[in-house]
C-alpha cells in the first residue's frame, strides 16, 4: 500500500455518510435546535409525544371563565393583567421555565394575599392545593376559576420537576393566561 492508496482509504472513511452527517449537524446546530425547541407533535415507532398541549388547555379554560358572568360588584381598584404579564415577559426570553415559575408564584402569593384579606383559615397555607380548596369551600372562587388555578398549578409541577420544558411562546402564553388569573384573584381581594 503506497502513500496514494492510504491517502484514497482515508478520505473514503472521511466521506462516509456517518460522518458528512455529524458535521452538518454540527455545522447547523443551533438552527436545528432552533427548529427542534419548536416541534409541537412527534411520531415516532416507540411512541408520540405532543408538546405545549398543557399551555393550549389553560388558554381554552381562560376564554371560557372570561365568558361566564361576573359578580355584581365593581372594586375600587382593579388589577390589570398586564403588570404581571410585563414582569415575567423579559425573563421568559432568557428562561422560559423560570417564566412559568415566577408566574405561578406570583399567584400562590395573590391566593396568600386573598386568604388574609377574607380572613380565610387554611390548615396548611403552604400548600396550594389547600388553599384552592378552602377558597371554593367558602365560596370565594368558582368552581371554574379553582379548576383553572389547578391547570396551571399542574402545568408548573410539570416543568418545575422536569417532564416538561417550555417554549419561549409557551412561556408567555403561560404568563398571559397566569397574568389574567393573578388579576381576578387580585380584584376578589379587595371585593
Amino acid at each position: 500500500m503506497n502513500w496514494i492508496e492510504f491517502s484514497s482509504s482515508v478520505i473514503g472513511y472521511l466521506i462516509s455518510w456517518p460522518v458528512v452527517v455529524f458535521f452538518i449537524f454540527m455545522i447547523f446546530r443551533k438552527p436545528i435546535s432552533e427548529l427542534i425547541a419548536n416541534v409541537k407533535f412527534i411520531k415516532s415507532p416507540i411512541g408520540d409525544a405532543e408538546f405545549g398541549q398543557g399551555v393550549k388547555e389553560l388558554e381554552e379554560q381562560q376564554q371560557a371563565l372570561s365568558s361566564l358572568p361576573q359578580e355584581k360588584h365593581e372594586p375600587e381598584q382593579s388589577y390589570p393583567p398586564a403588570n404581571l404579564y410585563e414582569e415575567v415577559a423579559p425573563i421568559a426570553e432568557h428562561s422560559p421555565s423560570a417564566a412559568v415559575i415566577e408566574s405561578w408564584r406570583r399567584i400562590e402569593q395573590a391566593l396568600v394575599d386573598l386568604c388574609k384579606a377574607r380572613g380565610v383559615e387554611v390548615e396548611n397555607p403552604r400548600r396550594t392545593v389547600d388553599i384552592l380548596r378552602q377558597l371554593g369551600v367558602d365560596n370565594i372562587f368558582t368552581y371554574e376559576l379553582s379548576r383553572h388555578l389547578d391547570s396551571l398549578r399542574r402545568t408548573r409541577n410539570s416543568i418545575a420537576h422536569g417532564r416538561e420544558e417550555p417554549t419561549v411562546g409557551e412561556a408567555m402564553a403561560y404568563a398571559d393566561v397566569a397574568s389574567s388569573a393573578y388579576a381576578e384573584i387580585k380584584n376578589l381581594s379587595i371585593a
